[in-house]
C-alpha cells in the first residue's frame, strides 16, 4: 500500500476539511497515515468521526503512527509515498528524520516566515526528494479582492484615458513555487482577460460622424484584443532577501514584511508603453494595505541605460528597442532570470539563441573553460523566475554581480571603464 503521511497533524477547521477531502478522494491503494503523539490514537479517531464527520467506510484507510517511531513508514517506503507537513513549528525536526526516505514532500507555507522555515529551505535544497509547497492563501480571498478592485469604474476609466497600453502587471500574495493550476491561471484566464476582451467588444464599430474622442477611445480598446499572457512569477520576497541577501537587494522596506509575497503577470499588446496594477496585501489577504496603479514608460529603460550606452542602442525617432534574455542558473538557487528588453521594431521580436550566447562567451573567456558550467543560458519559460522590471537599477547591479562571479574581473556597475557585456551583446548579435 502507498502511504500519504501527515506529519504533526493539527485539529482545526482548515485541517478538518483537508483530512476529509483526502479520505474521500484518495485512491484505493493509498492509506492515510497520521503521525501523532503516543497514546492519542483513540482521541484522534473519535475526533475524526465526531468533529470531521468521517464516514465509517473510510476508517480502514486511516493508520495512526507514534511520532517517535516511524519504522513502519520506512518499511516498504517508495517513490509514490507523500509526506504532508501541516505544522510549521515542528517541520524542521520531522524533515530531518525522513529526509532519507523516498517520496514527495508537501509543505504548507506558514503565516509568517520565521527562522525555522528558513532552515527548512536550506535542508530542502540538499535532499533528492520532490519538494512542493502548498499555498496558505486560498483562492477565494484572492478572487474577492481582485473582483472588488476591477468592479470599480475608475479602473476602466484609467485604461481608456491612456493613449498607449503595453504591459499590465498584477502583483499580489502568492507562493514561492509555481503550480500548473493556481491563482495565476484562474485570475488571468477566467477573469482578467475575459473582462478586458468583453470591454473591447462593446460598441467597437465606429462611424465617421462619431466624435474624434470616441474614435480614439475605441481604437485604444481594440488594441487590448491583442493581449496575451507572457509570464507569471511566484516567489516569496522575504525568504529570498534573507537567504540570498547579496543577490536580491531592495530599498523598498515593504517587501521585507514577514508575510509579504507577490506574483507578477505581464500582458503585452502591440505597443510598448505600459500600465502596472499592483496589489499589496497584508497577512493572508485579510487586510488590504495598498492598491496602486502605476504607469510604466520608457523612462525606466532610460534610467538603466542613460549612464554609458543608452543613446547608442536606442533611437527615439525610430522607436528601436532590442531584446536580450539571459538566464543565470547557478547564482542563486532557485534560478534568477535576468531580462533586459530592447525592441527592434514593433512587429519584429529578436531573441538571441543559446548557441550565439555560448559562442560569444567562449570568445570572451580567454581559456576560462572551468567556469563554463556556471553560466547556462536557456529559454524554457516553464523553468525560470523573472526579476521585476520596475527594479531596473537592481537588474543592472545583479547582472554585474554575476559577471564578476563568473570571470573574476573585479568589475562593478559603477565602473565606467568596465567592459560592457550588454552593449557588446546587442551590437554583435542584433545586426541585420
Amino acid at each position: 500500500m502507498r502511504k500519504f503521511v501527515i506529519m504533526d497533524p493539527v485539529l482545526s477547521r482548515n485541517a478538518n476539511e483537508v483530512f476529509l477531502a483526502l479520505c474521500k478522494t484518495m485512491p484505493q491503494d493509498y492509506v492515510l497515515v497520521f503521525s501523532i503523539p503516543p497514546g492519542k490514537k483513540n482521541s484522534w479517531m473519535s475526533a475524526l468521526k465526531d468533529k470531521i464527520g468521517l464516514p465509517d467506510q473510510f476508517v480502514h484507510k486511516i493508520v495512526f503512527v507514534d511520532e517517535g517511531h516511524l519504522e513502519c513508514i520506512r518499511t516498504g517506503n517508495s517513490e509514490n509515498d507523500v509526506f504532508y507537513f501541516s505544522n510549521i513549528e515542528s517541520n524542521l525536526r520531522q524533515i530531518e528524520r525522513i529526509k532519507e526516505m523516498k517520496g514527495t514532500i508537501l509543505i504548507k507555507l506558514p503565516f509568517a516566515v520565521n527562522n525555522d522555515y528558513l532552515s527548512i529551505v536550506h535542508i530542502l535544497k540538499n535532499i533528492p526528494n520532490d519538494v512542493r509547497f502548498i499555498d496558505f492563501y486560498n483562492m477565494k480571498c484572492v478572487r474577492s479582492i481582485i473582483n472588488d478592485f476591477f468592479r470599480k469604474d475608475k479602473f476602466y476609466n484609467f485604461l481608456l484615458s491612456r493613449e498607449y497600453i503595453e504591459a499590465i502587471i498584477i502583483q499580489d500574495l502568492s507562493t514561492e513555487r509555481r503550480t500548473k493550476y493556481g491563482i495565476v491561471f484562474e485570475i488571468m484566464q477566467h477573469f482578467f482577460i475575459n473582462n478586458l476582451i468583453s470591454v473591447t467588444k462593446d460598441n467597437s464599430d465606429v462611424t465617421k460622424d462619431v466624435c474624434p474622442h470616441y474614435v480614439q477611445r475605441m481604437e485604444r480598446l481594440k488594441l487590448l484584443r491583442n493581449l496575451r499572457t507572457i509570464k507569471s512569477t511566484w516567489f516569496r520576497c522575504y525568504v529570498y532577501h534573507r537567504i540570498y541577501d547579496e543577490f536580491v537587494r531592495t530599498s523598498d522596506r515593504v517587501l521585507l514584511r514577514d508575510t509579504y509575497t507577490y506574483l507578477s503577470m505581464q500582458i503585452y499588446n502591440t505597443r510598448w508603453f505600459g500600465v502596472r496594477i499592483t496589489f499589496n496585501a497584508g497577512r493572508g489577504f485579510r487586510r488590504v494595505v495598498d492598491r496602486t496603479v502605476i504607469k510604466f514608460t520608457k523612462l525606466a529603460f532610460k534610467r538603466l541605460f542613460a549612464r554609458y550606452y543608452y543613446r547608442e542602442i536606442y533611437n527615439e525617432e525610430r522607436e528601436e528597442i532590442r531584446y536580450i534574455s539571459l538566464i543565470f542558473q547557478d547564482f542563486p538557487e532557485p534560478r534568477v532570470y535576468l531580462k533586459i528588453e530592447f525592441r527592434r521594431s514593433i512587429r519584429r521580436l529578436i531573441i538571441m539563441n543559446e548557441d550565439d550566447i555560448r559562442d560569444w562567451l567562449k570568445k570572451q573567456r580567454n581559456g576560462m573553460s572551468g567556469h563554463e558550467y556556471f553560466f547556462h543560458c536557456f529559454f524554457n519559460k516553464q523553468d525560470v523566475s523573472y526579476v521585476r522590471l520596475e527594479e531596473v537599477e537592481e537588474i543592472y547591479r545583479i547582472f554585474w554581480f554575476f559577471y564578476n562571479k563568473l570571470y573574476g574581473y573585479g568589475v562593478y556597475a559603477e565602473n565606467a571603464k568596465a567592459p560592457n557585456l550588454l552593449y557588446q551583446l546587442a551590437n554583435d548579435n542584433f545586426k541585420d
